[in-house]
């Protein structure tokens, strides 16, 4: 196989300076272990190839703003001279999904990686194309998104029946749209709530997204320290305020992870969400009643069995 120089040059970039020269040759190469993927590292990042390298796409990380390079000939990105690819996927590490992405019904892979999110498109006979990473964020390396920390949902955002992607990071909530080929938009900042950074633990405060007034469009909602709290989707990959809407099933009056599972679900058939747990001798629901009023009716208590 011929290897082919994938290096950027100064006619096909938008280098600003004559000092900061982007031009290189290919410094690395490896592939995956079943050799399906093709990785070559340069001076501009690095590069995948589905195709034995003739054709490559970047994977792209947050540049260095250029004005810090002074000197001629300083690059002006980051500089890749060795590579190693393995596919050593771990539950404690990268979380895997099963979700629609495109309208061909078929069900479809998803997976956050080191490196960012991988997708396998499905086959629709139990079969899936292979693996490739579609965007450099939500990964353990790529944004620092760890399991114990920042959870991540598939869910759809704006109506379209395909799935998007939400996920609880350090400084509150992001989102990616799909664009329903198995690639998604470039996530972006969706809530300033919600996050590690405002105190929310996984081993504390469960937290759920989907649609829970009825509109067709996910919404978020949290069990913190002391309430309940909701934030509504707009339909475009963006929230409300998040904002509480319930002082109960929380951490402050004795709910804990480890002992008291709790849901959102419709129990009544009206379309809207309600919430049920199940603490040690009985089930207690909370009625959702309207979303910008009084979100949630007090809690009533059941048997075992719900009734």
């Amino acid at each position: 196989m011929d290897i082919i120089d994938v290096s950027p040059t100064r006619l096909n970039t938008n280098a600003s300076d004559i000092g900061h020269s982007v031009t290189g040759r290919m410094l690395s190469i490896a592939c995956s272990p079943d050799g399906k993927e093709l990785y070559a590292g340069s001076y501009s990042n690095i590069w995948t190839s589905q195709d034995g390298g003739q054709k490559w796409e970047q994977l792209t990380w947050p540049q260095p703003d250029p004005s810090q390079f002074n000197s001629p000939g300083a690059l002006g990105g980051w500089c890749v001279v060795d590579i190693a690819v393995a596919m050593g996927w771990r539950v404690e590490k990268h979380p895997r999904f099963i979700a629609r992405l495109t309208h061909s019904g078929f069900a479809d892979i998803v997976g956050f990686g080191e490196c960012g999110m991988w997708v396998a498109l499905g086959n629709g006979d139990g079969t899936f194309k292979n693996p490739h990473v579609v965007n450099s964020e939500f990964g353990l390396e790529a944004g620092g998104w760890e399991v114990d920390k920042h959870p991540r949902f598939l869910v759809d955002l704006n109506k379209d029946g395909l799935a998007d992607v939400v996920g609880f990071g350090f400084d509150g909530v992001w989102t990616a749209i799909g664009k329903g080929d198995g690639t998604f938009r470039d996530p972006v900042f969706a809530l300033n709530n919600l996050g590690y950074n405002q105190s929310w633990r996984i081993e504390k405060h469960p937290r759920f997204v989907l649609d829970i007034d009825s509109d067709g469009h996910a919404d978020l909602i949290g069990f913190g320290d002391e309430f309940v709290w909701t934030a509504i989707g707009n339909g475009v990959g963006g929230f409300q305020e998040a904002r509480p809407v319930h002082n109960n099933f929380c951490f402050n009056q004795g709910w804990r992870v480890e002992k008291h599972p709790r849901f959102v679900a419709d129990l009544d058939k009206d379309g809207l969400a309600d919430i049920i747990d199940g603490p040690l001798s009985k089930t207690r629901t909370a009625r959702f009643a309207n979303p910008t009023r009084n979100p949630y009716w007090p809690i009533s208590a059941c048997n075992k069995a719900g009734r």
